[in-house]
């Protein structure tokens, strides 16, 4: 039997990095050719003491583009538990940190599954996100989800595919993220 949450009651809990790497079962970033790693926020996903989840925030420096931004690189929820809206739950308590906490108006989400695109789609449909798109393929929202079928195969076809994709929170901020990813 399914234990029953309460979503109202759901939170983040941020926990130290070494901490954080420890529950999660997450292995340590590499720095790239590309991407320096600079900063990560790592949190639990907690109905009263209990952990359902966690969610990965990192700040990110990209080599290329000499921009600096953060990334969401997971929102993950126990196996037993999924299908309770407890994602979503945690990805809008991770839309407000990032916005009233980090002051963020876009980011990059590291896509290593369906279910985290159909997140950032429904908030987007929730008014929470104003843009989201692949990285480097400019596409209007209309055209996104006729990608969708093809992206739904990629990222099911393997856990080690993966997809980036920008999301903007601030309706000012989308053409500005235009400009600095789709040039």
């Amino acid at each position: 039997m399914k234990k029953v949450i309460i979503l109202d009651e759901i939170k983040l809990t941020e926990v130290a990095n070494e901490d954080f790497f420890r529950i999660s079962n997450i292995k340590h970033f590499r720095n790239t050719d590309i991407l320096e790693y600079l900063n990560f926020k790592g949190f639990l996903i907690q109905n009263n003491k209990d952990t359902l989840g966690f969610v990965l925030l990192g700040e990110v420096f990209n080599k290329i583009t000499k921009s600096q931004y953060w990334c969401l690189f997971n929102v993950h929820v126990n196996a037993d538990l999924r299908n309770q809206k407890i994602g979503k739950v945690a990805l809008r308590e991770a839309h407000r940190f990032l916005k009233n906490k980090l002051n963020v108006k876009y980011y990059i989400v590291s896509l290593n599954n369906y279910l985290m695109f159909k997140m950032i789609e429904g908030e987007q449909g929730a008014g929470v996100v104003d843009f989201y798109c692949l990285m480097n393929k400019n596409y209007s929202v209309e055209e996104m989800k006729e990608e969708e079928r093809g992206l739904e195969f990629y990222l099911n076809s393997s856990p080690n595919n993966h997809a980036d994709m920008i999301v903007s929170l601030d309706k000012d901020e989308t053409e500005k993220v235009k400009l600095i990813f789709f040039k």
